[in-house]
């Protein structure tokens, strides 16, 4: 049985159209995504599938942490993905910690973007990192405390962003 070339050409038509719309709604849709990386002494817990956060609110996921022995001062890399869809803009010089929910909760980033007045950062940007004391840390504190000794807990120092140099290229 033959077909009518009418036919042919709508079954075609339609095809081409449903193909085009759905490279339209995946290329809408990857553009309201941002990838980012930044660097730490310590991860803590951190691991892909976790929320990345700002002012509380999640924006967003780690897909990835992984160690860097070439990057001796911070080691820890995570790669974190944005979404940009509510038309959030992560400023350049915005600060990123691990924290905790709770006690014993989830790890999570947290994106600090108080007293910013950078540039929205770029897709693949580095974002800088805070290092805060790990649960350990502050349960050694409780117990000197306890002990009626002093509480040495102290946050680490802030890092700057690696420079270009200082970060090889992934393979």
């Amino acid at each position: 049985m033959r077909r009518h070339p009418a036919i042919l050409i709508a079954i075609a038509a339609v095809t081409l159209a449903l193909l085009a719309l759905l490279l339209t709604l995946a290329r809408s849709y990857s553009m309201q995504r941002l990838h980012a990386k930044c660097y730490f002494q310590d991860a803590q817990g951190l691991r892909a599938g976790d929320e990345v956060r700002v002012a509380g609110v999640a924006v967003g996921s780690v897909t990835g942490v992984r160690v860097r022995p070439d990057l001796r001062d911070h080691p820890a890399e995570v790669d974190i993905i944005i979404d940009t869809s509510s038309g959030i803009k992560i400023p350049d010089d915005a600060v990123v910690s691990v924290k905790t929910a709770g006690v014993l909760g989830q790890s999570f980033a947290e994106i600090d973007i108080l007293h910013t007045t950078g540039r929205p950062l770029a897709e693949g940007g580095v974002l800088r990192t805070r290092e805060t004391p790990a649960m350990t840390d502050w349960l050694k504190c409780l117990a000197n405390i306890v002990d009626h000794k002093p509480c040495e807990l102290q946050a680490k120092g802030e890092a700057a962003k690696p420079s270009p140099h200082d970060v090889p290229t992934s393979k």
